[in-house]
């Protein structure tokens, strides 16, 4: 008998906010990190670094590396907008705060929030993290509003 491998149809935007909200969680407790680390070196994940995380609280220069390779994939699958629009306001900041002005940076960038590159003289991770939300808000609002016109002509 042959092993058969059946496609499941997985709410992708589902799971990405569960996995965002249980990351925003397992910061502010031990105890729930260990259980998701256990989990998952259990089934692979973790493979190459699962003894690291469970044995260390503090970071060397190679973890302390690694660790900035995740915040950067963090960054590249941040997607403001739908943070904002999913937790609001106080959420997308509190996301937002996890990172240094350089991958705010990023987030501007990779999301072209930007094309006047008016948050190039921008230093403060306050302010970064202002314009982000400001966009958002703003991008949110459109929507908005190109959603009652289309209603409207209906």
């Amino acid at each position: 008998m042959s092993d058969t491998i059946q496609t499941a149809y997985i709410n992708t935007k589902l799971v990405s906010r569960m996995l965002q909200g249980l990351a925003m969680d397992i910061e502010h407790n031990q105890e729930l990190a260990a259980q998701i680390v256990a989990a998952f070196s259990q089934i692979g994940i973790f493979t190459d670094m699962s003894d690291e995380l469970n044995n260390h609280t503090e970071y060397d220069a190679e973890s302390g590396d690694r660790l900035n390779r995740l915040i950067a994939l963090q960054a590249a699958r941040t997607d403001a907008t739908e943070l904002y629009r999913i937790g609001g306001e106080e959420s997308l900041r509190a996301r937002l705060a996890q990172f240094d002005a350089a991958t705010l940076r990023k987030i501007i960038k990779l999301q072209e929030m930007d094309p006047d590159k008016k948050t190039a003289r921008l230093r403060s991770i306050k302010k970064l993290i202002d314009f982000i939300v400001a966009f958002a808000a703003e991008k949110i609002a459109r929507e908005r509003e190109a959603v009652r016109y289309a209603n409207w002509l209906l």
